[in-house]
């Protein structure tokens, strides 16, 4: 665990989260803000839905926080009682703390989260960091994991060198590398003007993880007993998605993968999805 600075400048700072605090102001369900004291950070928490409903925590990705949600959050929260969390030492509200990617120090702080919000079972719902995370917390913590829901999580194969080489390449490159960063990640998906701004201005103005993710072993991969769902784009530029499909449903033993075509990284539009496999039976 190690503090570190996440934002560029305090203006940055300040620039995303306003655009948080707008884009929040706009949600369309009820929510409350929480802010959960842990040993590794203070983490900031939306909570919204039904309180004696069943639980999903929603784990967002990298370089991003609680509002790439914000789309999904009404209707999961009719029938769900819903925590969205920020990961500590990301673009949102939570401490900037950033945790030991080789151990277990990821699973042990969301496990205080959840425990702290008085939460003992729940479902998952992680996005490609997010789902590296949820992995991590469901192959130690799997008695607490009614379902697992992995969209374009990392963890399950090796990142891409290509696509490594390219990220640093188009960093160096100013406003222009930015662009031609986020097409290469959003892939063809037809995404909201707003959205690519967020995006844009989020990495204008925040230092992301430069690590590589550990790719999790046959032995984690086993202890996921309970359903999953993995979703991934078909042109996912961060992973080879046919051997991604190929090790789930090898190494999980109530696995589903579905492959969504003409789609990169960012997977949108697939809480419809989601809820029918929360409520499979």
């Amino acid at each position: 665990m190690k503090k570190v600075c996440v934002f560029k400048s305090d203006e940055g700072k300040r620039e995303i989260l306003a655009k948080y605090d707008d884009l929040l102001s706009r949600l369309e369900t009820k929510y409350r803000e929480v802010k959960v004291s842990t040993d590794f950070g203070e983490t900031y928490v939306l909570e919204a839905g039904v309180g004696n409903h069943e639980v999903v925590v929603l784990l967002h990705g990298s370089c991003s926080n609680s509002a790439m949600w914000f789309g999904d959050m009404p209707r999961l929260a009719l029938n769900y009682h819903v925590f969205s969390i920020d990961i500590l030492g990301e673009a949102g509200s939570s401490e900037e703390v950033r945790l030991d990617l080789d151990g277990d120090e990821y699973a042990l702080w969301l496990e205080q989260v959840l425990t702290r919000l008085g939460v003992s079972r729940m479902n998952i719902i992680g996005n490609s960091f997010g789902g590296w995370i949820a992995i991590n917390f469901a192959s130690k913590y799997n008695d607490m994991v009614d379902r697992l829901v992995l969209i374009a999580s990392s963890g399950i194969v090796p990142v891409s060198v290509w696509f490594l080489i390219r990220c640093v390449f188009f960093m160096m490159l100013g406003r222009q590398g930015l662009v031609l960063l986020n097409r290469m990640v959003f892939g063809r998906n037809d995404l909201p003007e707003e959205v690519i701004n967020v995006s844009e201005l989020i990495m204008k103005n925040f230092v992301p993880m430069v690590e590589r993710l550990p790719v999790f072993s046959d032995e984690q991969m086993s202890h996921l007993a309970m359903p999953v769902l993995f979703i991934v784009g078909q042109e996912d530029a961060t992973m080879d998605t046919h051997k991604a499909k190929e090790r789930i449903e090898n190494s999980i033993g109530d696995a589903e993968v579905d492959i969504i075509e003409e789609c990169g990284h960012v997977v949108t539009g697939v809480v419809g999805r989601i809820i029918s496999f929360l409520e499979s039976e």
